[in-house]
């Protein structure tokens, strides 16, 4: 052999051990360049998870793929109807804290009429003006005069049969 054919058979036997090398890694791996001729066969990738060709997936994987959707669809719904009430809650303690600052702003309003009409000034001339009514003097006061006991005890004996 010269050392051409020498060289040649060396040089083939390299690639052909590179290319042994990577059937045998699983992934045909692109040129040094990066690049792929058009001629160069495509191999897909084999994903993790993914059934091979002519495999099946486990019995029962669908069964048990729509309980976990139902679950999920369950919780999803419980917690937006939690969020709806709790924005239901806020609404109602918005529109009490309100009506609570109308009735205090009421009661104080309500005090301070209390204090205005109680003064003695404000009850005379209501008495005067609205009532008519005049200052009691003492000849209008007439006396009470209460009769003896004994009288309207056989005052009320007689009377009866």
């Amino acid at each position: 052999m010269t050392d051409a054919t020498a060289w040649g058979a060396q040089r083939t036997g390299r690639r052909r051990a590179r290319v042994a090398r990577e059937a045998r890694k699983g992934a045909r791996k692109a040129h040094e360049h990066g690049w792929a001729r058009a001629s160069d066969p495509v191999t897909l990738p084999v994903h993790a998870g993914t059934p091979a060709r002519g495999r099946r997936a486990p019995a029962g994987t669908s069964f048990l793929l729509a309980i976990a959707v139902t679950v999920i669809s369950a919780i999803a719904i419980v917690r937006v109807h939690a969020s709806n009430e709790v924005l239901e809650f806020g609404g109602q303690i918005t529109e009490l804290t309100q009506e609570q600052a109308h009735l205090l702003e009421e009661k104080r309003r309500l005090a301070a009429e209390r204090a205005y009409l109680r003064h003695p000034e404000q009850i005379e001339d209501i008495a005067r003006n609205k009532l008519g009514l005049v200052p009691i003097t003492p000849e209008l006061v007439q006396p009470i005069r209460l009769v003896a006991e004994r009288s309207s005890a056989s005052s009320s004996q007689e009377e009866m049969p």
